[in-house]
């Protein structure tokens, strides 16, 4: 009972670097993150973020700085790769290698408006490069949710349905193509899908089928697009 309350070798004065930030100690909170800056600031950068407004003048300086290299270095990383597909269109091991760092790039937070859809419209392209030169489910799933991103739902759409003529048995192609008709507000197509799946047999999962059975009896209406 006592080891769950304290182990005799934990830190005492460990604190969390959410909570550090908000501290009236400048000087803990300077030390805390200038730690970021030489272990891994990208593990931190939502935190980042915050700081960079803080009203300490010289944490807000670090944040920044952090911030812009953390900026500049998916951008040459992204040039490299945009650089090489130019030299080797067709290298299966850079378009990856591509994709994966643009994956981060988006889900880092750094990206806004224009430039976020500058992005996802590469990703788009890339994610169809890979498809086409190796079909797989992954793929097509990460093209349907970039492209319902994008809004361009004739896409996610179309994506839908290949996922379901090629995978017919595996759930996911049944939950990525509800999610895709909730959010294009497609009701006859949300409706023929769910009619298919009774007549499928599909390898569910309890969290799968709990997604479905939400969706049966709560989306009568696609437009309830929150809570796909």
């Amino acid at each position: 009972y006592w080891k769950t309350l304290q182990k005799p070798h934990d830190n005492l004065d460990l604190v969390p670097l959410e909570e550090a930030i908000q501290l009236n100690d400048f000087r803990t909170r300077r030390k805390l993150l200038l730690d970021t800056l030489f272990k891994d600031p990208t593990k931190h950068l939502d935190v980042l973020m915050v700081a960079r407004h803080n009203e300490d003048s010289e944490t807000a300086h670090y944040a920044a700085t952090t911030i812009n290299k953390i900026q500049r270095d998916y951008q040459l990383k992204l040039q490299k790769y945009s650089n090489t597909l130019i030299e080797q269109p067709d290298d299966e091991k850079t378009i990856e290698k591509y994709i994966d760092i643009v994956e981060k790039y988006l889900q880092s937070g750094l990206l806004e408006k224009h430039l976020l859809e500058r992005q996802r419209i590469i990703y788009a392209n890339l994610l169809e490069k890979s498809f086409s030169s190796s079909p797989r489910k992954q793929t097509l799933i990460k093209i349907l949710r970039n492209s319902l991103a994008l809004k361009d739902f004739d896409a996610a759409l179309a994506a839908g349905l290949k996922l379901r003529q090629n995978w017919p048995e595996d759930e996911d192609a049944w939950i990525e193509s509800l999610r895709a008709s909730v959010e294009a507000q497609d009701n006859i197509l949300f409706q023929q899908v769910m009619s298919q799946i009774r007549e499928v047999d599909i390898d569910w999962t309890p969290p799968g089928l709990k997604q479905i059975r939400f969706w049966k009896n709560h989306v009568t209406d696609p437009s309830l697009q929150g809570e796909a």
